[in-house]
């Protein structure tokens, strides 16, 4: 049985022999909407609640859910504008990639965090087994990550991806 999140994306594929009709009458769900590139959101008016104190097992709480991510080819960031998705292949809760500088990237989100204190993941995919990439800094809006090659060049890395997590 497929249990799915209020805002979640899926894409068409993951539904299978699912039958939409039973999701909308049986999940509480208040609308199912087929967005672009095959993706199918689920929406519900029940609210994810803070964990309590002592976290019971295999129950949803908002603060084990991302709350962004996004993944982008880094040679194919080109713009200075921060609403801009040039060469960002999928995301969630953003609004663009800026291209400071060669390996200098700031990523924009849509729902800004509750302040600095949110944690984020930075990897990169090249060909290079031992490149590095960091978080630079980072605001409630705004999260700035470097990437660089074996030697400590910085250099433009073929795959971004980024995960962050915390309150808004």
């Amino acid at each position: 049985m497929a249990i799915f999140i209020p805002g979640q994306k899926l894409l068409a594929a993951q539904l299978n022999d699912m039958n939409i009709e039973r999701i909308m009458a049986n999940s509480g769900f208040d609308t199912i909407g087929v967005g672009s590139f095959g993706s199918i959101s689920v929406n519900s008016g029940i609210a994810l609640a803070p964990a309590p104190a002592t976290m019971v097992a295999d129950e949803a709480y908002q603060e084990s859910i991302l709350s962004a991510w996004i993944n982008f080819q880094g040679t194919n960031v080109t713009s200075s504008d921060p609403v801009d998705l040039t060469g960002v292949a999928a995301s969630y809760n953003v609004t663009g990639v800026q291209d400071n500088a060669t390996g200098d990237y700031t990523i924009h989100w849509d729902t800004d965090f509750a302040g600095a204190s949110f944690i984020a993941s930075v990897t990169q995919g090249t060909a290079g087994p031992d490149d590095v990439s960091k978080v630079a800094a980072h605001a409630a809006g705004t999260l700035q990550v470097a990437t660089k090659d074996t030697a400590g060049n910085v250099r433009d890395a073929n795959l971004v991806m980024i995960m962050a997590a915390g309150d808004h």
